[in-house]
């Protein structure tokens, strides 16, 4: 094992939901951290970054780069003992299968130039790559759950494009890994909750913002899936990075378990008794229930998850103190309020039908 603290490191996509909670971990440990912004000057997307700049004095470095350019993160991987590469950009102009394998290529073509400094790459791919998602989709080799060797071969640039072009950035990592023989790890999260350190949503974080956000102001959700606390996603990631003896795993980072509305709205109403909230569909009181297998995180890199309830209070009221939601107080009406909210979600492993949402 080999401790990260005080090393200096990169991480794309600073602005993301997910890599923004990375690098704060990461500052804390005493890291120099560089990470990638399209535009340091949309301070829309910037400004929590610049505060961390002040908090940490020195310790955060943001560089301008656009991945679909050769090159582009030259300058910014040199030097680094350790890359973490969050995501691909969804919100990106260019989104595309093409686009997202090109920007993945490009990333490895430029640690390649850099092997004898750079000790790991640490790839944050997505559930989704796993599952897709679709209608009777099952896992494989007559397993109950899924688990790091399944794939989803349900999306296409057609269908559900969102988790299509996840698969290609995976499927290009792999690819990349092969040709340029560069120490790799890719961690699967599923859907991340946690307080949120930017301000607006990104691509990844929209459906669980609108899902948590819906029921703090009273909605219908009829959504459910497996969660993991972006605090303890972080902390997988620098496991895997400090980890001499994982190299080339595959690891879903989440629960086991996917949690239907009506559970999930229960410990909120619990944990915040003078807010009204929605009714679950289906309205029935129904207890989690196994969907993967998370026996590698536990294994391989030793990591312990907090309880669901305290990441389901810290990301709500962080929701109500920041005013991202308007929670509707106990006794009031809410015949007015946000109709049903619907998304894409797990397969009940039953082959349910259910309803999409386009993010």
């Amino acid at each position: 094992m080999q401790c990260i603290d005080g090393k200096t490191v990169c991480v794309t996509s600073g602005t993301n939901f997910f890599a923004s909670e990375l690098i704060k971990t990461l500052l804390e440990k005493g890291c120099h951290v560089r990470t990638t912004v399209r535009d340091c000057q949309n301070l829309a997307k910037t400004q929590h970054l610049i505060e961390m700049q002040t908090q940490f004095n020195g310790q955060l470095e943001l560089l301008e780069a656009e991945f679909i350019e050769p090159g582009a993160f030259d300058k910014v991987v040199e030097g680094c003992e350790y890359v973490f590469h969050t995501s691909f950009p969804s919100d990106h102009p260019y989104h595309s299968p093409d686009v997202a394998t090109l920007g993945t290529k490009h990333l490895f073509d430029s640690v390649a130039k850099h092997k004898g400094q750079v000790k790991k790459v640490i790839i944050t791919s997505s559930f989704a790559c796993i599952c897709g998602f679709a209608d009777g989709e099952v896992p494989g080799g007559g397993r109950a759950v899924f688990n790091e060797e399944d794939w989803n071969s349900t999306s296409t640039k057609d269908h559900r494009p969102f988790l299509y072009v996840k698969v290609c950035a995976e499927r290009a990592a792999w690819a990349s890994v092969e040709e340029h023989k560069i120490p790799m790890v890719v961690l699967c999260p599923t859907h991340e909750l946690s307080p949120p350190l930017p301000a607006s949503p990104d691509g990844s974080w929209k459906m669980p913002w609108m899902y948590i956000k819906a029921m703090l102001e009273g909605g219908i959700v009829d959504i459910d899936f497996p969660i993991i606390d972006n605090r303890d996603l972080a902390v997988a990631h620098i496991k895997a990075a400090e980890l001499t003896g994982v190299s080339n795993e595959r690891i879903i980072v989440s629960h086991a378990h996917k949690f239907p509305p009506s559970w999930v709205m229960s410990k909120m109403q619990e944990m915040f008794p003078d807010i009204e909230l929605g009714k679950p569909d289906p309205p029935q009181y129904q207890e989690p229930t196994p969907f993967l297998d998370n026996s590698k995180m536990r294994d391989l890199l030793g990591v312990e998850l907090r309880p669901v309830e305290e990441t389901l209070r810290d990301t709500c009221q962080s929701f109500i103190d920041k005013g991202m939601a308007k929670p509707v107080p106990k006794g009031q009406d809410l015949s007015r309020n946000p109709p049903l909210v619907t998304g894409v979600k797990p397969p009940s492993l039953g082959g349910h039908h259910y309803t999409t949402i386009n993010l």
